[in-house]
């Protein structure tokens, strides 16, 4: 990692470890200062949350839990007592200071430790399903990097630009994660008092990432979740993933050890249809965190994917049996979901011993937690009843692995569709995602006029549908999409519009989020046509409209002066641990299904 101008070298080296998965040398650098100092002791806690967001694994989710609340008490004390906060200066830089802009930066540095360690442990809260201390925290954390900002502006000091770099990649993580919320809980969050503002978000999180400071991958991860995984209003995906590469390329060049950063680029070649590639990206992040004890189960899952769209069940069944017969994937959120998916691939292998063992074994690794696991139990039961002949391409389809596909992985696909079909008695709860799965398909063999047919067969069907009633709003949009790129503006925001009065069905929020952008698209496209007529009136010339549908993005204390600098508390008096609220009995529901599948 590039040297910096304000921490000291060997925090940027270790951050630098850390970042390239040599966990085990980015704990040396930052053990021992991280016992006494805030910022060492953040970086520190850093290392196990990095390793817990590729491991997802419970004990090192609580470990981060616990490195973090270990920051979160330094910083606390530190800005407390400015003898400390000396102590602070000296460690970082050799020596003492009086003067104010210096003291006053690094007071704004523990500030940001503060900021940061809450924000983490809120987020590992919500991982552990502690949703109203997560809330709580991620409350106090937001409000913490507002108290800053606010502060920055009323002090007249300037904020040292890597410590400007902290502040607006954590900030428009904030924003942009509101941004996207799903309904119910974009709700909660406005009432918790945080802002959605996607464009600013962006614009903090792209330039934290330019200015490459100790912030920069975690601003590239989520420019990257924006470009590929974040559920899109009418875009091109082409220039999303070209947008994502440049990203990946250069991260992958500052960090070639990063495993998020392969795991990405095995994602991005996945929607590009380049399955070879997909796999070994997948295959080169599991292999970047060799030294850990715990299986990167998410990067086994993402590859097994990759095989999915392969049809080569054999390889993915080999893949998720490292989730399903690993004990400490017992914790996993998604063992219940890959259970299900193996179940699929012996099924698909006509292995019939295989697939009813597996079957058999997959209510004992569900986890009744797990949003993910939920909605597995669901369809396991409905699977059961109805077969496993469509399972494998519903898996596809709600991921969206099939919308990108190349004309010669389609018509395999297409043509195992089409066989497992035949071998279900036809009724509707079949017909419809086997005709919506089609239609995709058929998209990608460039025959838009039998997808659209089928669409709207499905809209027929709907009075019909009392299960499987995903399908009808995923098929408008389908058909809206399409006809939104032909220029018909009006049938494809009738379209959007029928879709988003539907509720109460799998995935919900990911597809009404989707819907939500693309009339916003669809109304801004609408009234920038009506300007154009009515400059194109006034001059007596022609104006071209919905043919050229235009693709689109989707969518207070002052700081302390002088020499003593030593924070109010009403800075922090919301943030000790105990007066965290409890949980209750009953875990509130947001949307069990909600996740980004694009």
């Amino acid at each position: 990692m590039a040297s910096g101008s304000f921490f000291p070298q060997i925090l940027y080296d270790g951050v630098g470890k850390t970042m390239n998965c040599q966990f085990s040398e980015g704990r040396k650098t930052f053990e021992v200062d991280g016992k006494v100092d805030p910022r060492f002791a953040l970086e520190l806690a850093n290392v196990t949350v990095n390793a817990s967001w590729i491991t997802q694994a419970e004990n090192d989710r609580l470990a981060a839990l616990d490195a973090l609340q270990a920051a979160d008490k330094l910083a606390k004390a530190v800005l407390h007592d400015d003898a400390k906060l000396s102590e602070h200066i000296k460690r970082m830089t050799g020596s003492d200071s009086t003067d104010p802009e210096v003291r006053w930066n690094w007071s704004m540095d523990v500030r940001l430790v503060y900021a940061e360690a809450l924000m983490g442990r809120s987020l590992m809260q919500l991982q552990l399903g502690n949703y109203i201390k997560g809330a709580y925290n991620l409350r106090k954390a937001f409000k913490a990097f507002e108290h800053i900002q606010k502060d920055i502006t009323a002090s007249g000091h300037k904020l040292h630009p890597e410590l400007d770099d902290i502040l607006k990649s954590n900030l428009g993580v904030f924003y942009f994660f509101a941004s996207f919320a799903p309904g119910m809980f974009l709700k909660v969050l406005e009432l918790l008092g945080f802002v959605a503002d996607r464009d600013l978000g962006m614009e903090y999180l792209e330039g934290a990432y330019q200015r490459a400071g100790i912030r920069f991958a975690l601003s590239g991860v989520f420019l990257c979740l924006n470009y590929i995984f974040i559920p899109r209003g009418l875009s091109k995906i082409e220039d999303n993933l070209k947008a994502a590469h440049v990203i990946i390329d250069s991260c992958l060049e500052r960090l070639p050890g990063n495993a998020t950063f392969r795991m990405m680029a095995g994602q991005l070649a996945l929607k590009e249809g380049d399955i070879p590639v997909a796999i070994q990206r997948h295959l080169d992040a599991i292999d970047a965190v060799k030294e850990l004890p715990d299986v990167p189960f998410p990067y086994y899952m993402g590859a097994s994917v990759c095989h999915f769209v392969n049809s080569d069940w054999a390889a993915a069944a080999k893949l998720l049996h490292k989730i399903t017969d690993t004990p400490a994937a017992k914790k996993f959120d998604m063992k219940g979901l890959a259970g299900l998916q193996l179940a699929t691939c012996y099924y698909m292998l006509g292995d019939q011993k295989m697939f009813k063992e597996t079957v058999d074994k997959i209510p004992s690794m569900i986890s009744k937690n797990s949003r993910f696991d939920k909605l597995a139990a669901k369809k396991l039961g409905q699977y059961k009843k109805r077969g496993f002949g469509l399972a494998p391409f519903e898996m596809m389809y709600v991921r969206r692995d099939l919308h990108h596909v190349h004309a010669d992985l389609a018509q395999p696909l297409l043509d195992k569709l089409e066989e497992n079909y035949k071998k279900i008695k036809e009724n509707p709860e079949d017909k419809a995602p086997y005709l919506l799965i089609r239609g995709v398909l058929l998209k990608c063999l460039g025959k838009p006029e039998e997808s659209k047919a089928g669409f709207r067969t499905i809209l027929e069907l709907e009075k019909s549908i009392k299960e499987e009633t995903w399908v009808v709003p995923n098929a408008c949009q389908e058909l809206g999409e399409m006809l939104y790129w032909e220029g018909d503006l009006d049938a494809a925001e009738e379209l959007y519009k029928k879709a988003s009065k539907y509720s109460g069905f799998d995935w919900e929020d990911v597809v009404k989020n989707r819907i939500k952008l693309s009339l916003e698209t669809i109304k801004k496209q609408k009234k920038q046509e009506k300007k154009q007529r009515k400059a194109a009136a006034k001059s007596g010339s022609a104006v071209s409209t919905g043919s050229e549908a235009k693709e689109s993005d989707d969518e207070n204390d002052e700081a302390p002066h002088g020499a003593n600098v030593v924070v109010p508390d009403a800075v922090l008096k919301d943030g000790d641990d105990d007066q965290e609220p409890d949980e209750p009995e009953a875990k509130p529901t947001v949307d069990e299904n909600a996740r980004d599948l694009d």
